[in-house]
């Protein structure tokens, strides 16, 4: 049997004290095969124990399939319940791959479950790439966010796209180039006739075009919590 083993990594936020356990926390950790990175999909299951090992009241395995490992990378929603009195535990949270206990025991204290704090949908800027547990908003690609406004149903609507980095401006221009009075050769020797003026119409219209008009910026990714 090949033996698996793993390096667990967790994103802390902060401390807090353990019986304020959220209803969800995110488990993530590096997965190596004979000191490999994982690149596969691995069927995961997650108990929750106390020092001793034995199963914590009130909770059950939670059995994950086909987790996604990329470079031994991998992070899993695990669901908690707040109403069981952890503050009387020393909980831990036993991994089991493909059917192989990984040891030791991961131990679950204040600061390792802060990271469940961020809740699901909120979208946050990054550098370069999305960290584990997010997704890009590809939908901001090339675009800024703008608040939505639900007094204005005409625009502004959650989700609603629009604008343009570029834009033309159209200037017109009308104009009309006299010469007169002009007065006929009978009506200047007093045989009849009439006077008028004369001239040209020279309307014309102009078109501008204009690059962007940005300010200085910085690119970003935006990313969704999943």
């Amino acid at each position: 049997m090949k033996r698996i083993a793993t390096f667990l990594i967790w994103t802390t936020l902060g401390g807090a004290p353990l019986y304020a356990m959220p209803s969800q926390i995110t488990f993530q950790g590096t997965l190596k095969q004979q000191g490999a990175p994982v690149n596969t999909t691995k069927n995961m299951q997650f108990s929750f124990v106390d020092a001793s090992g034995a199963t914590i009241p009130g909770t059950s395995p939670i059995s994950i399939a086909n987790v996604q490992v990329t470079n031994g990378l991998f992070a899993v929603q695990l669901p908690i319940d707040p109403s069981i009195p952890w503050e009387q535990y020393s909980p831990f949270i036993r991994v089991l791959v493909e059917g192989q206990i990984l040891a030791p025991d991961q131990p679950l204290n204040a600061n390792l479950y802060a990271v469940s704090a961020i809740p699901q949908g909120m979208v946050a800027i990054f550098a370069n790439t999305c960290p584990l547990g997010w997704s890009e908003v590809t939908n901001l690609r090339g675009r800024f966010p703008v608040g939505a406004d639900p007094s204005n149903p005409n625009q502004f609507n959650i989700g609603e796209t629009g604008g343009a980095l570029t834009h033309n401006h159209t200037a017109g221009q009308n104009s009309f180039i006299g010469y007169g009075p002009y007065c006929s050769e009978f009506a200047m020797q007093g045989y009849g006739g009439g006077c008028g003026a004369i001239g040209a119409d020279s309307s014309h219209g102009h078109t501008i075009s204009s690059a962007s008009s940005l300010p200085p910026y910085l690119t970003v990714v935006f990313c969704q919590k999943l």
